[in-house]
């Protein structure tokens, strides 16, 4: 869930004719990216034209940027090139606006400058005013890694084991692609040499035992117990000091003023409706961040699940109200709002992400197909039978089937709707080929539990096709003398 919405912001640009962006105030507040949405996006209300929008000039245009695209005459909405004027990310093609002088740069390179990782090309991290080669990166000299890596074969390596500096990079056990030397860190009460030898806590005394107050730290991992590493010393999060999904150990250290177990550590929940702090979607527990205060989403607004909407998340990832009751498989939150009036937990839905980049999938609510008797508008809406003039219907004996949920009869033999035989499920006694639908004693023959009803045994003496037409005491000869008549077994 996206967005953080940016407020108060003027920027005085000073590119030649270029003018009024910095006036430009978004009205979309699900993601730093709020002009990055194309096509359905495009219901999503902001001032100006979104990307992919035809247009003639650049006032009419969010990013105001009106350019032929590539291969075409025609003029549509663009983000803005390395150089152009910007006041959010979201203005520039680079992905990358600095803000303060209200121009879009280029990721810089290895050994480049930058203020933060965003400065840097994918595959390096901003240390110390410089971009950094990450470990499985390339890179040409040791000076090209970050910290506490080398370039062996031209690729940075992982942080050596038991750095001094405390280096760490994050183990999960459960991964097999996970670097070998990292897993193989100490847990606490293992043996240790330096801070770096332990996967949590610090090295004392040549053991990895917890951390107290005031221990000396270089990362947060070594200090654990719902501390933080503040000042090269351990020290535990001030009240009220974490956001949702930040480490904690109590929920006064949480805005949201809850504090829930997580892996490896506890975080804190995310912001209820109405809770004013957010920044991004991701803060609200459900709902989208506007303003500042987690709220349900409107009709029109991007989404990515059920429970950021007023009503329904659709597959296109626009909040929407459904007109009518809707067909199996799609998204729902009431069962009123399906054809089969069920409305059921289990769905997964591949939607795009807010900021308009790739997509994600959420398991969601989703409308169950309907059976015998159920409405449906296609056939797909149908879990049993066929869909006719708006009906799920069984099938009558003599169809093709393939199984005996789509026939009337409920019993498919050899793909063709029959009769149904002994003990079949039934509401009526033409489903049955005993011609008797009841209750009674149940097969002791049965691995499943017994339907309600189910279609009675042809007594003995009378007419059968096969043994599953016969009580369980009986059977139905194929030859001699009782040929097709239920007859006591042995």
């Amino acid at each position: 869930m996206l967005g953080w919405k940016i407020r108060n912001l003027s920027v005085t640009l000073l590119l030649v004719g270029i003018v009024g962006l910095a006036a430009a105030q978004p009205s979309s507040v699900h993601d730093i990216d709020v002009d990055g949405h194309t096509g359905i996006f495009g219901r999503a209300t902001h001032t100006g034209k979104s990307i992919g929008s035809t247009c003639k000039t650049n006032a009419e245009c969010y990013s105001q940027n009106c350019a032929a695209v590539s291969g075409s005459t025609t003029k549509k909405c663009q983000r803005q090139p390395a150089g152009g004027p910007c006041f959010e990310n979201g203005n520039c093609l680079s992905q990358n606006c600095r803000t303060s002088a209200g121009i879009c740069i280029t990721p810089s390179k290895t050994n480049g400058t930058c203020s933060s990782g965003k400065d840097c090309v994918s595959g390096l991290s901003c240390q110390s005013g410089k971009c950094k080669a990450k470990a499985g990166s390339k890179c040409i000299k040791t000076g090209d890694c970050v910290s506490g890596s080398s370039c062996s074969n031209g690729v940075c390596g992982t942080p050596l084991l038991g750095a001094n500096n405390g280096s760490y990079a994050y183990c999960d056990p459960f991964d097999s692609y996970e670097t070998k030397s990292i897993c193989d860190r100490s847990q606490l009460g293992g043996k240790c040499v330096n801070p770096g030898d332990c996967y949590t806590g610090q090295c004392k005394n040549g053991a990895c035992s917890n951390s107290t107050v005031g221990d000396p730290c270089v990362e947060p991992y070594q200090c654990g117990n719902g501390q933080t590493c503040s000042g090269g010393k351990c020290a535990f999060f001030a009240p009220g000091s974490q956001y949702p999904g930040d480490d904690c150990s109590n929920d006064a250290q949480c805005k949201s003023g809850k504090c829930v177990s997580g892996y490896p550590l506890p975080t804190c929940a995310g912001f209820a409706n109405g809770a004013t702090g957010c920044r991004t979607y991701s803060d609200c527990a459900s709902g989208l961040c506007k303003s500042g205060t987690c709220t349900p989403g409107a009709d029109g607004d991007r989404c990515i699940e059920n429970a950021q909407c007023q009503n329904v998340c659709g597959t296109d990832g626009i909040c929407y109200t459904p007109k009518s009751p809707q067909s199996a498989g799609l998204p729902c939150k009431a069962s009123n709002q399906c054809l089969s009036n069920n409305c059921s937990p289990g769905g997964a839905f591949t939607r795009p992400n807010i900021n308009g980049t790739g997509t994600t999938r959420e398991a969601d609510n989703a409308c169950v197909a309907s059976i015998i008797g159920g409405k449906c508008a296609v056939a797909g809406d149908c879990r049993q039978g066929v869909c006719k003039s708006g009906t799920c219907q069984g099938l009558p004996q003599g169809s093709t089937c393939s199984k005996s949920a789509d026939c009337a009869s409920n019993s498919c033999v050899g793909n063709k709707c029959s009769l149904g035989s002994a003990y079949s499920p039934c509401s009526s006694g033409s489903q049955c080929y005993s011609g008797q639908c009841g209750q009674g004693d149940c097969n002791p023959d049965f691995v499943t539990t017994c339907p309600s009803k189910y279609c009675l045994a042809i007594p003995q003496g009378g007419t059968c096709r096969d043994d599953d037409d016969c009580s369980y005491n009986d059977f139905c000869p194929s030859y001699g003398d009782n040929l097709n008549t239920c007859t006591l077994k042995g």
